[in-house]
C-alpha cells in the first residue's frame, strides 16, 4: 500500500492516475473539503490532515511507502510555511516511523537549504531534514517550476498575458528550468523501487534554462497574443506586493514571491539523468500536448 498526500493537487492527481495505471494499492489523505474529481476509481481515500495526528495514524496504517506533495506557495491565516511544510511534514514522519513505514518520498523544492533567503525555501529544508532523520529509507526530491496540464503556474501566466493590455515581466532576467509534470510523476514512480534512489536528494529540472523573459514570450507565442511587453524591476514590485498581501486572500504577488524571483532556479540535471534516464518534455512540447489555459484547445 501506497500513501499519497496532496493526491487532489496539481502533481498529485497526475501520480495516482499512473499508481493506478500500473496497478500500485493506493491511498490518498485527503481534506473534507477537497473535491474528489481528480482521484480515479481504485483510490482508497482517508479522510484527515498533515496537521490532524490522529488521522495520520489511520492513514498510514499498513503501508509501507509515503509520497508526500502537500506544500503551499501562497499562505493564509491558519496555513503558513511553517505549519505546512515543516511542522506537517514533521507531524507525517512522525505516524509513517510509529507505523512501520519503510520508505518516505518527499518532494521538496529546488532552492531549499539552510541559508534561504526565503521561508518558503528554509522551511522546506527544514522538512526536508525531518525526513532524512527519521531513520526511514527516504528520497528528497527538489522540483523546479512544473508545468502541465491543471498547472496553476501556467494558467496564472497564461491569465496575466491574456488579461493585460501591456504584459508586465517582473524579475525577468531571472532563469528558471520548467520540468514537466508527468516528468516528475516518473522520478517518483521509479523512486518506489529503484535502489539507486535510496537516501539521496535529487534536484530535478527540465531540458532547458530560460529567462523569465523568455518563458512569457514563448506562452504569448503558444497563446496566439501579440502585445507589448514591459520589463518591471523588482524593487519597484515590493510596496505593491505588501500591501497587496495584507489586504487579500489571494494575491497576485507576495514580497515572499519577489524574493524568490531574484535568483535563478536552476540546477545540474546529469546525476538526474543518470539514476531516472529520462526522457524529457521541453516547454514547446508540453505546451502543445496539453490543454494548459486552453492552447492546445485552440
Amino acid at each position: 500500500m501506497i500513501l499519497v498526500t496532496g493526491g487532489t493537487g496539481f502533481v498529485g492527481s497526475h501520480l495516482v492516475r499512473r499508481l493506478v495505471q500500473e496497478k500500485i494499492q493506493t491511498r490518498c489523505l485527503v481534506r473534507k473539503t477537497s473535491s474528489l474529481e481528480r482521484l480515479p476509481r481504485g483510490i482508497e481515500v482517508v479522510y484527515g490532515d498533515v496537521n490532524d495526528k490522529e488521522s495520520l495514524k489511520k492513514a498510514t496504517e499498513d503501508v509501507e511507502a509515503v509520497i508526500h506533495l502537500v506544500g503551499i506557495i501562497l499562505e493564509h491565516k491558519g496555513a503558513t510555511f511553517e505549519i505546512i511544510h515543516t511542522q506537517g511534514t514533521k507531524n507525517l514522519v512522525e505516524a509513517s516511523r510509529e507505523a512501520g513505514v519503510k520508505r518516505f518520498i518527499y518532494v521538496s523544492a529546488l532552492g531549499s537549504r539552510e541559508n534561504a533567503q526565503s521561508r518558503y525555501h528554509i522551511t522546506k529544508w527544514q522538512a526536508e531534514q525531518d525526513v532524512i532523520k527519521s531513520g526511514m529509507e527516504y528520497v528528497i526530491l527538489r522540483p523546479s517550476i512544473m508545468i502541465g496540464e491543471r498547472g496553476t503556474f501556467i494558467t496564472m501566466l497564461s491569465n496575466v498575458i491574456k488579461k493585460a493590455p501591456v504584459v508586465p515581466i517582473i524579475g525577468g532576467d531571472s532563469k528558471v528550468q520548467p520540468i514537466y509534470v508527468e516528468n516528475t510523476v516518473d522520478c517518483l514512480i521509479k523512486s518506489l523501487t529503484e535502489r539507486k534512489t535510496t537516501n539521496r536528494i535529487f534536484e530535478i529540472a527540465g531540458p532547458e534554462q530560460i529567462t523569465y523573459r523568455q518563458l512569457f514570450l514563448t506562452l504569448m507565442e503558444a497563446l496566439g497574443v501579440k502585445k507589448p511587453t514591459i520589463d518591471i524591476p523588482i524593487w519597484l514590485m515590493w510596496l505593491p506586493a505588501y500591501i497587496l498581501e495584507n489586504v487579500l486572500d489571494k494575491p497576485p504577488i507576495t514580497t515572499q514571491q519577489l524574493i524568490m524571483l531574484q535568483e535563478d532556479n536552476i540546477c545540474d540535471i546529469k546525476e538526474m539523468q543518470e539514476v531516472f534516464n529520462l526522457k524529457l518534455v521541453p516547454l514547446r512540447d508540453v505546451l502543445k500536448k496539453t490543454p494548459v489555459a486552453g492552447i492546445a484547445e485552440k
